[in-house]
């Protein structure tokens, strides 16, 4: 079940993230600091509280609030600072890697064919998608370049996020699971007490 999920969409999304109409957040603005609090509670709800490049559950280990992230660069497209349609909620491990970086071609994190262009192997590794055209595959290699989604944090993320569905299954587990589950609780809680992501992450 888990493999299935993931083999869906690589960071772990059961319900694909979409935006809220821009007639709801119209009056918002990224550029005035007081709305920044609302537009992430709105992004919160829209990616269903997981970074759209990593998967990174908002619940899970961490101290820091997820990053309200421009999907074009803030400095090149300043006209679409205030537009919501290129907000996207991201983790602030993901958010610092990408900062200000672009690649020519442009895809939003909510369309299909950006889960497409990556795949999450049995190990918890994000990589390019084999079944890729070789161009897209070269896209593919320069959002996981730009993003940094090939640090070894991304593994333990994905075992951390199995253990939790797994977990979150108890109620369809028959009587004698009941001593697995326990066992993954206990690795949940130890994880939530001693583990903290760090946003400056390079090579891990």
């Amino acid at each position: 079940m888990i493999r299935k999920i993931y083999k869906s969409d690589y960071r772990g999304y059961e319900i694909p993230p979409t935006r809220r109409s821009d007639d709801v957040v119209i009056s918002l603005k990224y550029t005035r600091q007081s709305d920044r609090n609302q537009i992430r509670k709105y992004l919160l709800e829209d990616f269903h509280s997981r970074c759209a490049y990593c998967g990174w559950e908002y619940t899970s280990y961490a101290d820091a609030f997820f990053h309200i992230e421009h999907t074009k660069n803030k400095d090149n497209h300043s006209e679409l600072i205030d537009s919501y349609q290129y907000m996207a909620l991201a983790c602030p491990v993901c958010n610092c890697s990408k900062s200000n970086k672009e690649i020519d071609y442009f895809i939003d994190p909510i369309d299909p064919n950006f889960k497409n262009l990556f795949y999450r192997n049995k190990f918890g590794a994000i990589v390019v998608n084999r079944e890729l055209p070789e161009n897209k595959k070269e896209i593919s290699n320069q959002y996981i370049e730009m993003i940094g989604l090939y640090k070894e944090l991304y593994k333990l993320d994905y075992i951390y996020g199995a253990l939790k569905k797994i977990k979150s299954c108890e109620m369809k587990l028959e009587e004698r699971d009941s001593d697995f589950i326990v066992k993954i609780i206990d690795i949940i809680e130890f994880i939530d007490q001693v583990a903290r992501r760090r946003t400056k992450y390079t090579d891990f």
